[in-house]
């Protein structure tokens, strides 16, 4: 049995699946000392994501689990903790807890207060007012600013009294935009006319909108405004009257936009749009536009042409809703002489580009100046039917090859299989194409999972392509299930390699989950089984006890522990062995170590039969690709690579002891917790990423 401890402990650790399921783990099950324990590691700001995992956790929790929690943090030292808390309570606006809240927004420690005083807006109470007026004088700014734009919504004219006395000259800016929105709801105009001239363009721009609101502008203002330097002041006076002019000279974009649609007359909007150098008002003008009249069909016709494809989509659309189209088309090029237009007219008649549109194509042709018959050619070549053979001695199109090159491949250990010496992960989501392009380039194998959409995509136009597949799961009944989704998923017959993955304890590899992989095989659902670990003892005892097919573990310059025992071990008994963390998530690159270097370096080692690479993007994708024709790496340049990855391990190490671990030593808690750091001390950094 696992002690809560060590699921505490791995709330802070960097591999986010490991990170989910601790915190699924003490969910289902929640231990009050545990949660108490990770509530520590709110105190721990080195570590974001385990304060983000630990509030995930607690928010999950039923509130009879989290009441005790929360009177711990509220009666606490921890400010953390304390500002999770509070937050909960504003939220659930827990009144039996005001008290509390009440006490914190007095704290000694300023972030405390602040959160105190950010909770105390749900409670619209008197003690709760009181303590924000109070909090008007803090020594703290941001307390002041907070307990100030609480006050600023509520209907208390004792706080807007406070606000109004509180000087505006001197206060930072944030404050001063705390006081000007004040100002605004309790229409203060003479405040506002102070703020219309801070030198903050924000809060200039929001006492001048309120101002104008109000109708506190004379004529000559509003003029001066509307020529003003920035734009935000612009906006803020802007209205229907002038909306027009600043749509066609403005030179912001974003007010043009915003005057398109304060413009009452909307086709003349459309109008002054469709010419604008924006795509976004080009595309929006398209839809106001009418075909039925002559003007408008001419500008969508040219903006069907546009370099923007949204600005052509919605040309089309509006050119589609026409009753009769191609009677207007005919029109149009009956006197139009603009050879872009005409050609816009043509497209739009061919449209269907069936053997009826493109032989009326062809009867104009020979009417029309020597661009547009040069287009019309285009298109005849392009989509030419079968009546129209190809003429004697025009060369075919040249043809693009679907077939993958011959991949130059490796025995998989003694499964039969040939894989390619690189095998790509789909955890990145590429699309789909990349990876039938990474197929085409001599790439036969590939890494998936469920939630790897695109490669699945992929994997389904390449059926040759061998997969390896697995499960996180240990009974027989949920690897069964993992395995028949795997292949619906897929419309496969077979998986060629299925892993138990993330393996890290001899439980997980013992008879029970051998047996019924082993059975797998023999129905010809999968054709190799075996599983990933960090830990070599558990696989070298692994591979001792039972005949596994395939072990996928980590492997780099960085971690060549493998090299001394695991490997050998491999090779002797015939298992194929899976590298993968070449890269070290990145690490182990530098000016002298490329992608290449490291994947190669683990291809150098005798029994690695492939390394699981993950690209990110398309680019690295094809970077790595280059691997597989590479030769394997000279004995001098993997013994610098060597030394490169004592120094990565080393930064490494220190990373790990200085900021990743738990907040407070779990060793005095439970005999597992003494375990538990043995444990931690003894393994290597572990990494996020694949299994």
């Amino acid at each position: 049995v696992v002690s809560p401890a060590f699921f505490v402990e791995c709330l802070g650790d960097p591999h986010l699946a490991l990170r989910l399921t601790a915190k699924r783990r003490l969910a289902r099950d929640p231990d009050l000392r545990a949660l108490e324990l990770a509530l520590l590691w709110l105190e721990e700001p080195r570590v974001p994501h385990a304060a983000e995992t630990v509030v995930s956790l607690l928010d999950a929790l039923d509130d009879e689990t989290v009441a005790p929690l929360l009177d711990l943090a509220l009666a606490g030292e921890g400010v953390g903790a304390a500002c999770w808390a509070l937050s909960s309570v504003a939220l659930a606006q827990d009144h039996t807890r005001l008290q509390q809240v009440l006490r914190l927004a007095r704290a000694a420690d300023a972030r405390t207060r602040r959160a105190a005083v950010a909770a105390l807006a749900s409670f619209e109470t008197p003690a709760a007012n009181v303590v924000l007026r109070g909090a008007l004088s803090d020594a703290d700014v941001e307390v002041v600013r907070i307990a100030a734009h609480s006050l600023s919504s509520r209907r208390d004219p004792a706080a807007l009294d406070l606000l109004r006395a509180l000087p505006f000259e001197g206060a930072d800016v944030l404050l001063r935009r705390v006081l000007t929105f004040a100002a605004d709801r309790r229409d203060d105009l003479p405040a506002l006319r102070v703020a219309m001239n801070d030198e903050d363009a924000l809060l200039r721009s929001s006492a001048i909108r309120a101002l104008a609101w109000h109708g506190a502008l004379d004529a000559r203002e509003r003029d001066a405004l509307q020529t003003d330097a920035d734009p935000w002041v612009r906006a803020a006076v802007l209205d229907e009257s002038w909306a027009e002019g600043a749509l066609a000279n403005d030179p912001q974009p974003s007010l043009r936009r915003l005057a398109f649609h304060l413009v009452p007359d909307r086709h003349r909007a459309s109008v002054i749009a469709s010419a604008s150098e924006d795509s976004w008002l080009r595309t929006r003008a398209a839809g106001g536009l009418a075909p039925n009249h002559d003007d408008d069909l001419r500008t969508l016709l040219l903006l069907s042409r546009d370099p923007i494809a949204s600005v052509r989509a919605a040309a089309a659309e509006s050119l589609e809703r026409a009753v009769d189209l191609n009677t207007l088309l005919d029109r149009a090029l009956a006197r139009e002489t603009s050879d872009e237009l005409r050609i816009a007219a043509l497209t739009h008649l061919s449209r269907t580009f069936d053997a009826e549109a493109l032989s009326s194509l062809r009867a104009r042709r020979e009417s029309e100046s020597v661009h547009v018959r040069a287009w019309i050619d285009d298109v005849l070549s392009g989509f030419a039917d079968a009546q129209q053979p190809r003429a004697e001695g025009t060369p075919a199109r040249p043809t693009v090859s679907l077939e993958a090159r011959v991949p130059r491949t490796r025995p998989l250990g003694r499964t039969g299989l040939a894989i390619s010496s690189l095998a790509i992960s789909g955890v990145a989501n590429l699309d789909a194409y990349a990876y039938v392009d990474a197929w085409r380039a001599g790439c036969n194998t590939f890494f998936w999972e469920p939630r790897y959409h695109a490669l699945g995509r992929a994997l389904r136009k390449t059926p040759s392509a061998n997969v390896i597949a697995g499960t996180y799961h240990a009974s027989s009944h949920a690897i069964v299930s993992d395995v028949e989704r795997s292949l619906r998923r897929l419309g496969r017959d077979s998986l060629d390699v299925f892993l138990l993955f993330w393996v890290r304890s001899p439980a997980r590899v013992a008879e029970e989950s051998f047996d019924v992989l082993s059975r797998l095989k023999e129905r010809g659902l999968v054709r190799a089984i075996g599983f990933s670990t960090h830990d070599r003892k558990l696989a070298c005892a692994a591979i001792t006890a039972n005949s596994w097919d395939v072990v996928m573990t980590r492997h780099s310059a960085a971690h060549p522990g493998a090299e001394d025992e695991f490997f050998p071990l491999a090779r002797a008994r015939g298992v194929g062995v899976l590298s993968f963390s070449a890269l070290s998530y990145g690490r182990v690159l530098s000016e002298s170590v490329s992608a290449s270097d490291a994947y190669r370096y683990s291809l150098s080692q005798p029994g690695v039969c492939a390394c699981v690479s993950a690209p990110r993007t398309a680019r690295e994708l094809r970077e790595n690709l280059a691997v597989l024709d590479a030769e394997e790496l000279s004995h001098d340049r993997q013994e610098e690579l060597r030394a490169h990855g004592r120094l990565v391990r080393e930064e490494s190490r220190d990373f790990a002891t200085m900021i990743r671990r738990h907040p407070i030593t779990l060793e005095d808690t439970t005999p597992i917790g003494q375990r538990l750091e043995q444990w931690l001390s003894a393994q290597d950094v572990l990494d996020p990423g694949l299994p």
